[in-house]
C-alpha cells in the first residue's frame, strides 16, 4: 500500500515541484535568511518547531501550486527548478541575514 502511494505521488510533477521550493526554504532558514511565509504575511508566529514545519508545507505547497500551474514542468528537472525558482523569487523579499546573526526587532 505504501508502495503504490510513493509511487503515485512521484508519478506527479507537483511532488518535485514541492520538493525544490522545500529544498530552498530550509536551506534559506539555515543561511539566515527570511524566506517567504504565509504565516508570517498572517502574523502567526513560526518560532515552535511543529509551527515551523507546518510554516515550511503550507508555505511551499501554496506557492509551489501556483507556480504549477503557470508553468506546466514537463520533466522532473524541470519541476524541481521550477520550486527552487518559486521559493528564490519570494525570498528575494526577504531580510538578509545579520552580520552577528542577532535580530534587531526583538
Amino acid at each position: 500500500m505504501a508502495e503504490h502511494l510513493l509511487k503515485l505521488v512521484l508519478a506527479h510533477m507537483y511532488s518535485y515541484v514541492l520538493l525544490g521550493a522545500v529544498m530552498l526554504f530550509v536551506l534559506d532558514r539555515n543561511k539566515g535568511r527570511e524566506p517567504f511565509s504565509v504565516f508570517k504575511a498572517i502574523n502567526i508566529d513560526a518560532r515552535r518547531p511543529l509551527v515551523l514545519v507546518l510554516d515550511i508545507l503550507f508555505s511551499c505547497a501554496l506557492g509551489g501550486l501556483v507556480v504549477y500551474l503557470l508553468t506546466d514542468p514537463q520533466t522532473v528537472r524541470q519541476a524541481i527548478v521550477t520550486g527552487l525558482g518559486t521559493t528564490g523569487i519570494l525570498s528575494t523579499l526577504g531580510k538578509a541575514p545579520l552580520a552577528d546573526g542577532a535580530d534587531k526587532e526583538g
